[in-house]
Formats: structure tokens, sequence, C-alpha cells
């Protein structure tokens, strides 16, 4: 299976046993959007020799693992991805505003204590920032860049899978996401419908 496989599947396990041994309910499709989010990320990857799919899966399934933590320590937290939607508003301002931290700066600190490359981490924590990412950090490597991209379509595939016809956030960021990874909404809508039929 490959050494990268096999590290990938007992991350995947491990997170996924760390989250369902948690007293409070997760939040909606927790334990199934992660995955998805890693699988779609890293069959997208393989479009783009910038991006490692091993790197790719790992980024998908840890972007959004502060969000349980945080829920075990405020349970009033629950609702605020929906709120977050509704609005239009950042999630993680939201979490700042009530709660003096968030989920993306506790990811960022998982990401770390689990020995995430440094490029991953910095992604973690700003999981909301893609366009000013993608457009501020010039000097980044382009692959760091492909690997925000690449991870932000994975992000709103999984919104559509789940029939989450809002997605604000894609609705922001979607035009310079598509732009990094050289297509157009046309092209998007193409690569989409092969991976839904694949």
């Amino acid at each position: 299976m490959g050494l990268n496989n096999i590290g990938n599947i007992v991350a995947g396990l491990a997170l996924r046993r760390c989250m369902e041994e948690s007293e409070v309910a997760n939040p909606t499709n927790f334990r199934d959007s992660p995955v998805n989010v890693a699988l779609i990320a890293a069959n997208l990857a393989k479009q783009y020799p910038e991006v490692m799919s091993d790197q790719a899966y790992l980024l998908g399934l840890f972007i959004n693992c502060g969000e349980p933590l945080l829920l075990q320590r405020f349970p009033e937290s629950s609702g605020i991805r929906q709120e977050a939607y509704a609005s239009r508003s950042s999630q993680a301002e939201l979490e700042d505003e009530r709660f003096n931290t968030n989920h993306a700066i506790i990811g960022y600190l998982v990401s770390k204590r689990w020995g995430l490359l440094k490029a991953m981490s910095e992604i973690i924590l700003h999981p909301h920032d893609a366009t000013e990412y993608l457009r501020d950090y010039i000097d980044a490597p382009a692959s760091e860049h492909y690997l925000m991209a690449n991870l932000k379509m994975a992000e709103h595939i999984d919104n559509r899978f789940w029939g989450r016809a809002d997605d604000s956030e894609w609705d922001r960021y979607q035009e310079i996401v598509l732009q990094n990874v050289g297509l157009d909404n046309d092209g998007f809508e193409d690569m989409l419908d092969m991976l839904m039929s694949s």
C-alpha cells in the first residue's frame, strides 16, 4: 500500500477515534465530512503535479479538527457554522467574539502537535482566508497556493455532496481559487462531473 497511504489511514482512524470519544455531540456530518473532503482533495490533487495527494488528503482530514474540540469546551458553539453561513460572516471571527478563541487556532495547535508540514498548519490556521492567502502570500511556493486552492475546491464539492446549495465562502473566493489552478467555472464544473461519475 505504501508508507504514505498507511500513515494517512492511521492518522484518519486516530483522529476519528479521538472525536468519537468526545462526551459532546460532534457537529453535523463531522465524522463523514473530513473523510469526504480528504478523499476529494486527494483525487483533485492528481490533476496538479504541484500538489502531493497524501498532503492534500491529510490537510482535508485535519482542516476542521478544531471544531469538535471547541465544542467540547463550549457546547454553545454547536450552531455557529450554520450561523456564519446564514449571516455570510466569518466563522472564526464569530467564535473569537464569543469564546476568545476559534476552531482554526485549535486546529493549528493540533496540526503542530501531530507534526504536519508547516505549510499545512498555516492553511489550517487561515481556513477562511483563501482570498487573502492566495493573493497576499505571493512569495509562498506555488505548491502551497495549489494546496490551498485544492482544499477549497474539495470543501465546496463536499458541501454540494451534502446538499448545501448556499456556500457563501465559495462565492467569495471561487474566482481566485480557480484562477490559481488555471480553471474557469465551466472547467471546474466539468471536473466536478468527472469526479462525481467516477
